[in-house]
């Protein structure tokens, strides 16, 4: 029993959760030669994901919708920025010049915006929506069951064969033997 109790401990790691440091490692490996390449895309890139950096540090759910939600939107509000910045071509001056123009901060930070909202909307939207379509299926059914008794009668509850089993199966006190072992 030692050993199942051992088992059941969650380590942090495998397919429970955790960090997955490997994943990481490998990710930093493959990413840093391409964020040195491309460091005008990653400065803009860093500086205007700031909202989608927010919803990282917010969201602590194991799903991470709100970082799904307000990143992909916040990168939909990125991308006029990056196409702009490869028009005026891979320097850190134009990175810089572009994260001066308001234009491109309000696409980015209101496409994040757009996603907290969604984020913030739905769920009541979806919950309430669903307590409608239940509470109209739990009526219909009761409208079917009204339908039902008129036709049949009260037999078709089965409420009343309940209680006549019930008095029938009671064993009387004399009936009761003592079992032979």
């Amino acid at each position: 029993m030692a050993a199942r109790k051992a088992k059941d401990i969650p380590t942090g790691g495998g397919a429970g959760g955790g960090i997955r440091w490997g994943r990481i490692s490998l990710g930093l490996l493959v990413a840093l030669p391409v964020m040195v390449v491309l460091l005008p895309t990653t400065i803009v890139t860093l500086v205007l994901s700031l909202p989608t950096l927010v919803a990282v540090l917010v969201d602590r759910t194991r799903e991470r919708y709100l970082v799904a939600t307000v990143g992909l939107l916040n990168l939909c509000g990125l991308l006029p920025a990056l196409i702009a910045l490869w028009e005026r071509g891979q320097s850190v001056d134009a990175a810089m010049r572009l994260l001066t123009e308001m234009l491109y901060w309000l696409s980015a930070l209101g496409a994040a915006g757009v996603g907290w909202a969604i984020f913030i909307s739905l769920p009541p939207l979806v919950g309430s929506y669903y307590g409608l379509i239940s509470q109209r299926r739990v009526h219909q059914l009761r409208k079917r069951q009204k339908q039902l008794i008129e036709a049949w009668g009260e037999d078709v509850t089965g409420h009343g064969d309940l209680e006549e089993d019930e008095e029938e199966e009671e064993p009387e006190p004399g009936d009761l033997e003592p079992a032979a072992g």
